[in-house]
């Protein structure tokens, strides 16, 4: 995780490096107006780091540049007590636009880098492999010439700033955030963890059921990772749930992934151009093979991991 001083908008490495994640600096007792306008000057800040990276292609800038726009939106949730959003209404399908066209990306690099690699040979021969890995590459290519219009027009530049100084002019503040952010995480958290909680599928084994959870554990962590510091935790205890909270979210993550390539695959099968459908056809069911057995295992992990997430004693009271 890097460090950011100064402006929100830092400039971009010269070399286009895709960033990670600024570092939060937030004092517990500060009004948790402070941490919010902290936070969101963050993820802005990452958006416009990783902006040449995302528009020249880079697969970690485009995630990267997803990431800070997913941390805009969670932190705006998980602080909704202490902030009036009116101002943005209007930026809210650019947000949107612009993350979904991301994610058009996104999801073909890891297609690309992840899931194809996992799929042996005795599962995907090279003609059908090669088949599913051609039209993979030309939707990628695709989604970049939408991604590249997108961002090399004003318009994406103009949404990040003006977003930029919705957070800098803080009238978005409301009264509520003059409480201490201390005594804000001591009461959200708990909420968040509890909601996250009840959310666990009746049939644990059911793919679909734990989306609601991966929503809630990912806006959890977001959270977590903003509000653990400011509370009175051993370091260890804290450290503890916050990587719980990570492998669950992980292990999540990787069975939406399953679910997202195979409604790749059957979209590659549709739009297919120039490739041999028999092999392409094919493909695909390897590929809804292959997400089908690690589904089941994950739904497993996840199973397993849930229960792992335990709330700091301190904060269960209530």
């Amino acid at each position: 995780m890097s460090e950011m001083h100064g402006g929100i908008i830092p400039a971009p490495a010269a070399d286009g490096v895709p960033a990670g994640g600024f570092r939060a600096r937030l004092a517990p007792k500060s009004p948790v107006s402070d941490a919010v306008h902290e936070l969101l000057r963050l993820a802005i800040g990452q958006a416009f780091a990783n902006y040449y990276a995302a528009a020249t292609g880079m697969p970690e800038g485009i995630h990267q540049m997803r990431v800070a726009l997913r941390r805009f939106r969670a932190c705006l949730s998980a602080f909704n007590a202490v902030i009036d959003s009116k101002g943005i209404v209007r930026l809210k399908p650019g947000i949107q636009g612009l993350f979904a066209a991301l994610g058009d990306v996104r999801e073909v690099d890891v297609f690309l880098e992840s899931t194809l690699p996992e799929i042996g040979r005795a599962e995907l021969d090279p003609a059908r492999r090669s088949a599913i890995e051609m039209a993979a590459r030309f939707r990628r290519t695709t989604a970049m010439a939408a991604l590249e219009d997108r961002l090399s027009g004003a318009a994406a530049a103009r949404l990040l700033v003006q977003l930029a100084a919705w957070v800098e002019d803080r009238t978005w503040a409301t009264p509520a955030g003059a409480v201490s952010l201390r005594k804000f995480a001591r009461r959200k958290l708990p909420a968040l963890h509890r909601r996250m909680v009840r959310a666990r599928p009746d049939d644990p084994m059911d793919a679909a059921g734990w989306h609601e959870v991966r929503i809630l554990a990912k806006k959890l962590r977001y959270a977590a990772e903003a509000m653990l510091p400011a509370l009175d935790l051993r370091r260890k205890r804290a450290r503890a749930y916050a990587r719980s909270l990570a492998q669950l979210q992980d292990t999540l993550g990787a069975l939406n992934d399953g679910r997202t390539v195979t409604i790749l695959a059957n979209r590659l099968v549709g739009e297919a151009t120039g490739v041999e459908m028999a092999d392409l056809t094919a493909a695909r069911g390897a590929v809804a093979r292959h997400a089908g057995t690690r589904s089941a295992a994950l739904c497993d992990a996840a199973d397993r991991l849930l229960p792992n997430c335990r709330l700091p004693r301190s904060l269960r009271k209530g």
